[in-house]
């Protein structure tokens, strides 16, 4: 019994640990974007349990540019006016498959704002 207890907080602590390696890298690489009025405690409120989304004027070339990431797909919406980039970032561990494709970064461009989001954005666009 005594085992099972510790063996459940070492899980718990490495999950923890885990889980804000994980977020600080997307924050590093976050802060390399240069946002202007946008600073750490904005992106820890724009965290949830699933990642990162927030909306910047940069533009997706910008963005990928400076995160050095290579894209993966493109996607046109032509009746909403959107591009859809799905990228990846080498120095991020989180991502979904896509198409058999690892994506660790969306980008959504309605030709004035982007919204990103790590490793997708499911907030919306």
């Amino acid at each position: 019994m005594v085992f099972k207890i510790r063996l459940g907080i070492f899980i718990f602590v490495c999950v923890l640990i885990f889980g804000v390696m994980l977020y600080s890298k997307e924050s590093q690489i976050i802060k390399t974007l240069n946002i202007p009025s946008f600073d750490i405690e904005t992106i820890e409120n724009q965290k949830t349990e699933d990642g990162i989304v927030f909306k910047t004027t940069l533009s997706p070339k910008e963005i990928i540019s400076k995160t050095n990431a290579k894209i993966c797909d493109k996607q046109n919406l032509e009746n909403e006016g959107l591009e859809i980039y799905y990228c990846f970032v080498e120095n991020i561990n989180n991502f979904v498959v896509s198409e058999g494709k690892k994506i660790n970064l969306q980008i959504s461009f309605d030709g004035k704002i982007s919204t990103v989001g790590f490793p997708l954005i499911l907030s919306g666009y």
